[in-house]
C-alpha cells in the first residue's frame, strides 16, 4: 500500500480496524474495500511487476531499418 503511494494509509488502516473488529461495513466501505484492493492487485501486476520483454537483435535491425527509411 505504501509502495504504490495511492491511498491514505491512515484511512485504510482505519478501514481495516473497522473490519477486523466485526464491525458492520457500511456500502461505501464495502466500495473502498474492493477499489484498494483492485487498484493494489493491478498496481502488483502491471507496474511493480511489469518487464519489458527482451529486444532480438534481428527485430533491432527491423527497428533502425525503419528509423532510417523514414
Amino acid at each position: 500500500m505504501q509502495a504504490s503511494g495511492l491511498f491514505n494509509t491512515q484511512a485504510v488502516v482505519q478501514l481495516v480496524n473497522k473490519a477486523a473488529t466485526g464491525a458492520r461495513l457500511s456500502e461505501v466501505d464495502d466500495m473502498a474495500v474492493a477499489g484498494i484492493l483492485s487498484a493494489q492487485l493491478v498496481y502488483h501486476q502491471f507496474v511493480k511487476s511489469f518487464r519489458l520483454a527482451p529486444i532480438s537483435a534481428r527485430d533491432r535491425i527491423k527497428i533502425v531499418d525503419l528509423a532510417s527509411a523514414a
